[in-house]
């Protein structure tokens, strides 16, 4: 009795201290007026949703449970109060990195009113918005790339975009819908539901189909706030229970590339590993794995099987195209020649054994943990900081834009929270950062090239015109 109180107290005290620090944090960095404060809002949103649902709403279920599978699972209730402790200090420092880019950059910053990010540069937004949800539904609707993620013939503007396109799709169809019908006509916003519907029927995981309906709340919150949204809002989420829990689950289209290709509707298992538990008890049980089994980051650790400098080390030579290196590296793992050496794999494996090939979402701090102890929790979860901070202040410049690419960095949709781990940092400068690069030196390319040539028939026609009159 004593040692529940113990644990139920610290845990306590350790999720609400990440809730304060993510809100003092919040307040901090908008003052700072350095980027656009609907884009902080967003990370915030994200942030607060991680921590609320994966370490509140699971200790506040395993009090009324007595920690029923913290115990099935063989774990050291120590071990927990260790990783929340982790999660505490990794988040603090992670907001340390981003206030000191906020700061660098302080009142630098011109989007500050409340306005739906007024910029110049709302036309280049709205049509990357159109390219990432159009191009992301081509890419699904054509069922070119396998559930194991093998390329099957795809143009090489897709193949060059693809994970641009597979992170920044998602949420680009759900902005398109939802700017598209308050701010830039019917056909946009008809065309983002559409986009949105594809999205939703081929998005493979349950995880991915939740942070849809979060993402549409934080949208309709931020951006349109009128009673009819909000009564569409809970419309919505309202059929989205009904049909995931009474009805078994969600239509998802299963696309086949053989002879006759084509793609058929069927429904989502809701009921898909849950055995005999109840809503209720499959809450608990699935919301708190993330916090649960993370420990075995602390056991693997502190045993001697920390991963050290080979996640990132690894995410860096996979860089490396395979004409140049044919046996690089798989990227984050602990083994590159295993793919099942990533954390979310190795924790898994602790908990159900060696021949367990199944993953799990994971406490980020934790997985710094694992890599270089608390110095990993300090240096990594700065680095983290640092990176959300130059993505805020860059993005911005695109105005509607920034919304889907910073999504796509910190990928809610997978197994990623805004406090990224440094391994697919790196991985997104050359599977996210360059290609968009590439893309937008291509517009600015072509757009100056159509004005160069608006230009040359302007002098003509005047030549003409002067000539005529000679």
């Amino acid at each position: 009795m004593l040692e529940s109180f113990f644990v139920v107290t610290s845990l306590s005290v350790f999720t609400i201290a990440m809730i304060a620090a993510l809100v003092i944090g919040r307040s901090f960095a908008i003052r700072l007026r350095f980027t656009n404060p609907k884009m902080i809002n967003l990370v915030f949103f994200f942030a607060l949703y991680k921590v609320i649902v994966y370490y509140g709403l699971p200790l506040f279920m395993d009090i009324f449970s007595d920690f029923r599978y913290v115990r099935e699972d063989g774990i050291e209730l120590l071990s927990l109060i260790n990783l929340y402790i982790i999660e505490v200090l990794s988040w603090i420092f992670w907001l340390v990195g981003m206030l000191i880019v906020a700061t660098w950059y302080k009142g630098r910053s011109k989007l500050q009113d409340d306005a739906l990010f007024i910029v110049p540069n709302e036309k280049l937004a709205k049509w990357g918005v159109v390219l990432l949800a159009v191009g992301f539904s081509y890419y699904k609707i054509r069922g070119m790339v396998s559930e194991s993620g093998e390329t099957l013939g795809l143009p090489w503007f897709l193949e060059i975009t693809k994970s641009l396109l597979s992170y920044a799709g998602p949420p680009a169809t759900i902005v398109l819908l939802i700017i598209g019908f308050k701010r830039w006509g019917i056909g946009f916003g008809l065309l983002g539901l559409f986009t949105f519907l594809i999205s939703l029927s081929t998005i493979g995981t349950r995880g991915a189909l939740v942070y849809s309906i979060v993402f549409i709340a934080y949208m309709i919150l931020n951006f349109v706030r009128t009673r009819k949204a909000y009564i569409l809002l809970a419309t919505g989420i309202l059929a989205f229970f009904a049909m995931y829990f009474i009805m078994g689950g969600l239509p998802n289209m299963v696309t086949s590339t053989g002879e006759r290709g084509g793609f058929s509707i069927e429904m989502t298992d809701g009921s898909k590993k849950r055995g005999e538990r109840s809503v209720i008890e499959e809450i608990e049980w699935r919301f708190g794995a993330s916090s649960r089994w993370s420990t075995k980051f602390i056991d693997m650790y502190d045993r001697g099987d920390g991963a050290g400098i080979n996640p990132i080390r690894n995410s860096f030579l996979g860089f490396l195209p395979r004409t140049i290196s044919p046996n690089k590296p798989i990227p984050s793992t602990l083994d590159g020649d295993d793919y099942y050496s990533q954390g979310m794999f190795l924790i898994y494996s602790e908990v159900f054994g060696a021949d367990s090939a199944s993953m799990v979402e994971f406490s980020t701090g934790g997985h710094a943990y694992w890599e270089f102890g608390w110095l990993g929790v300090v240096v990594l979860g700065t680095i983290s900081g640092m990176y959300i901070g130059l993505c805020l202040y860059y993005f911005q410049k695109i105005s509607f834009l920034a919304i889907p690419l910073l999504m796509a960095t910190f990928k809610p949709w997978g197994y990623v929270d805004p406090k990224i781990w440094v391994s697919d940092i790196i991985l997104q400068i050359y599977q996210l950062i360059l290609p968009f690069i590439l893309i937008f030196i291509f517009y600015i390319v072509v757009k100056g090239g159509y004005r160069m040539l608006l230009r040359s028939a302007s002098k003509r026609k005047s030549y003409v015109v002067n000539a005529e009159h000679t």
